[in-house]
This record gives structure tokens, C-alpha cells and sequence, in this order.
């Protein structure tokens, strides 16, 4: 259960780039007093590289080195520049699930229920959140840290900010379109509605919630439980039952090969996955990056 490895920055534009180019041409670069003069940031910028390829699952800590994980040396081989939407959907994916590295994210995306609400609500409920399943919490500066971290990630300022579309502070994903942040209320919407994502990324999340609660194994789910379902799509995507429902269908009609299909009534849907490891889905999904980041 980790808070603050990101040193308060939220995940930039280039960043995760950076971050695999370096452990491609020296996995022990990290562990280099002057990692930071080779990324060409500031020192706890580089920290924060650091932390944020481990949370979005690019990368493991070994002794002395990081090492890319399979997804790691996916994304290098197919679209390193992270130019593909499908790209950044898998990093929400594993942050959004990654109880060890990225706490409060798991925590707001899988626990957190309330679609409008002001940054200290959402704080106030991680403290007591943390009350029930912790003995020693942190600070409310740390927390009010992790969470602000944690929202500036993702949320979209309405009205506007006048910035530079270049700007590196940028943070790609808010592109996602899960959350708005209403500058002179103060408040957060959270979006529930319908997501436009590939079939290769909705299997991943299925898979991904199966196997970050010990049922990899799973084939075939009720749709009102999969909509319940701790790291399953629901939650790591923002969706009601209903809107569920409407992504799978979306996607299974633009899927030549879909691997998810929803059989049965109202009432007692069934999510049926094939039999497509979770290497194999990601490779599906790696390849839809590789295609979309060549167009881009």
C-alpha cells in the first residue's frame, strides 16, 4: 500500500516514453544518482518516472534494476510514443487495479461511489475508508496529496483552461473523458455513461478484475455481478449496469472476433468470455495500439 511515490506530479506527456526508452538501453539507470540528467528532468520528476512506470505495470523493481514487464515490452514493440488512445486505456486499467503501487486510485475507482463531490469529501472518505482496513493511517497532508494527484490525472477543467495545447504538464489521461472538474464550484463529476473502447480492451478489464480477485479461471459472469465486480470494467471504466451492458454490445458489433458476448434476458444477462488467455488479449490490444498510433 503505497502513497506518494508520484511526488506530487501527475503522470505527464512523454513521461512513460522517457521512462521505457531509458530501462531499454539500461535497466539500472534508476538506481544512477544522475538518472535525472538522462531523462533531462528535474530529481523528483525522475522519482516520479520512476513510480509511475511501476504503477501503470510497465515495469518491475528488481535488485538494483527495473526490469519491463510483458505489457512493458508490449507497448515499446507496438506504441512507445503512447500515441494511441487503446495504449492509455490499458495504463488506467492496471492503475485503476494496482492495490500495492497506486492505493488511492484503486481505492477511488473501485470504492468510491459518489458521482459529484468536492476534492475534501473525497478525501474525508479515504480517511475513514483507511480506518476500517488500516491500523496506522497516513496524514491528512499526505492523503489530500494522493487524492489531488489522483484527480488532477484525470479531470477535465470546465470552463477550460487557456494553456498550451503543447503544454507537458498535460496529463493524457484525462483524454479518457472519465471526470470534469468545475473550477468555481469546486465540484467533480464523475462519467457514467457508455465508453467507446475496443473489444480487446474491454476483455483485458474483464480479465484483469478476474484475476486481481483470485478467479482468473472464470469464463462467464451475470452482468449485475460483473457490474460489481472489485477491478472488474465497471469500476475501472466508470459504468452503471446499463452502461455496461451498452459497451459490451458497442464493442462486440465493432469486433470482427469479439471476445465477450452477452446472452440471456434482462434480468439474468451473462457475460461469456472466450477462451483467449489474458497475453493473448493483450497482444489483440497491443496490436490495435500499433494501428492506431501509425495513424495518429
Amino acid at each position: 500500500m503505497q502513497f506518494g511515490g508520484h511526488e506530487t506530479f501527475p503522470l505527464r506527456e512523454g513521461w512513460l516514453h522517457k521512462g521505457l526508452a531509458l530501462i531499454e538501453s539500461d535497466p539500472r539507470a534508476f538506481e544512477d544518482e544522475h538518472v535525472a540528467d538522462q531523462l533531462g528532468v528535474g530529481r523528483n520528476m525522475a522519482k516520479s518516472i520512476r513510480h509511475w512506470l511501476v504503477a501503470c505495470g510497465l515495469a518491475e523493481a528488481h535488485v538494483f534494476e527495473l526490469r519491463l514487464t510483458a505489457l512493458g515490452k508490449g507497448v515499446w514493440e507496438n506504441d512507445r510514443y503512447f500515441l494511441s488512445s487503446t495504449t492509455w486505456w490499458l495504463m488506467h486499467i492496471e492503475l485503476a487495479t494496482n492495490k500495492e503501487h497506486a492505493y488511492s486510485w484503486w481505492w477511488f475507482f473501485n470504492n468510491f461511489t459518489a458521482d459529484r463531490f468536492e476534492k475534501p469529501t473525497a478525501v474525508e472518505a479515504l480517511r475513514r475508508h483507511l480506518s476500517f482496513v488500516k491500523n496506522r493511517i497516513p496524514k491528512d497532508e499526505t492523503l489530500l496529496r494522493d487524492v489531488g494527484c489522483m484527480l488532477a490525472c484525470y479531470s477535465r477543467a470546465i470552463p477550460a483552461l487557456r494553456e498550451d495545447p503543447e503544454d507537458s504538464r498535460h496529463s493524457p489521461l484525462i483524454e479518457l473523458g472519465l471526470l470534469d472538474h468545475h473550477r468555481e464550484s469546486g465540484q467533480y463529476r464523475v462519467h457514467r455513461e457508455a465508453k467507446n473502447v475496443s473489444h480487446a480492451v474491454l476483455a483485458y478489464a474483464i480479465l484483469r478484475g478476474f484475476e486481481r480477485t483470485g478467479s482468473e479461471s472464470q469464463r462467464s459472469i451475470l452482468l449485475d455481478s460483473l457490474a460489481r465486480l472489485e477491478c472488474g470494467p465497471a469500476h475501472t471504466l466508470c459504468l452503471s449496469a446499463e452502461t455496461l451492458f451498452e459497451t459490451i454490445e458497442a464493442a462486440s458489433a465493432r469486433s470482427k472476433k469479439p471476445f465477450v458476448k452477452i446472452d440471456g434476458l434482462a434480468g439474468q444477462r451473462e457475460v461469456k468470455l472466450s477462451q483467449a488467455s489474458l497475453e493473448a488479449i493483450l497482444a489483440s490490444a497491443l496490436a490495435e495500439s500499433r494501428e492506431e498510433s501509425h495513424v495518429a
